[in-house]
């Protein structure tokens, strides 16, 4: 399973409709069905509030192998709350850190068509190799908007099975502005770590006043962030920030070009 079926699952512990559950977190309806239909990012401020308000841990929550969703359902929560599926999406794929073999490969690319197909390989049928299977990881690009950014699901690939089993709650993002271009070429995957600490001359992803997605390489004083591209190109203005206005959402561990990734 994954983190958009976790999600699912204790919003139907709770006996909770999307309406009600979004209500608790202080968040609208549709985010609540984008999490559980994998269509946006979970932010980090997001867990923190679930696992304060429902008494559960990270790991119900982000865990593929131990979460929330990992378990059978009860017949009777089934019956009661119906087909299992959210209202508004597909069913229960996840939105951060994947973890059992079949669960990543199929869960996470349920959007795509190679990824359906992994996960509509019943037992047996499956080609993918289970070490290639567990190191398959989300895709997001960074969509631009007049509102700011935001972070899109767009697919699946698979990271080198030992480079996942020491990220185990990384996703890929995908390099396609020019800001950095002296480190990462544009088109390229970047692994990002969601719990990695950011460290001074590291690059991150990172979330400026709420709005802004911006990928660039992190210097942190006392009450600041310094946020620098490094480009082959004219350089985009440094950010020097409140430390208060940005959220990193993990550290750049590893890039790869795209085609490199891909399904097999």
């Amino acid at each position: 399973m994954g983190i958009g079926e976790n999600i699912r699952r204790l919003r139907r512990r709770e006996g909770l409709t999307q309406a009600q559950f979004a209500a608790r977190l202080g968040v609208a309806k549709e985010t609540v069905s984008r999490w559980e239909g994998n269509r946006t990012f979970l932010r980090r401020s997001h867990v923190e509030r679930m696992v304060a308000e429902f008494s559960v841990s990270v790991d119900d929550i982000l865990s593929d192998d131990v979460g929330l969703g990992s378990a059978p359902e009860p017949q009777n929560l089934r019956r009661a709350m119906g087909d299992g599926r959210p209202h508004g999406g597909h069913g229960g794929k996840p939105v951060g850190a994947p973890g059992r073999p079949r669960a990543a490969g199929g869960e996470w690319c349920a959007r795509s068509d190679r990824g359906q197909a992994v996960a509509d390989a019943g037992p047996g049928r499956d080609d993918t190799p289970a070490d290639a299977a567990a190191a398959s990881r989300p895709v997001y690009k960074v969509d631009r908007s007049g509102n700011g950014t935001t972070l899109r699901h767009a697919g699946c690939a698979f990271a080198p099975p030992d480079v996942a089993a020491r990220h185990p709650a990384s996703i890929f993002v995908r390099m396609d502005y020019r800001e950095m271009t002296r480190l990462y070429p544009v088109g390229c995957l970047l692994l990002v770590d969601q719990r990695a600490r950011p460290f001074n001359g590291c690059t991150v992803v990172a979330l400026v006043d709420n709005a802004t997605i911006v990928i660039r390489r992190y210097t942190a004083g006392n009450h600041t962030v310094v946020l620098s591209s490094w480009s082959h190109d004219a350089p985009s203005p440094d950010l020097m920030l409140d430390k208060r206005r940005v959220r990193i959402i993990g550290v750049v561990v590893w890039f790869q070009a795209s085609h490199d990734t891909e399904t097999p």
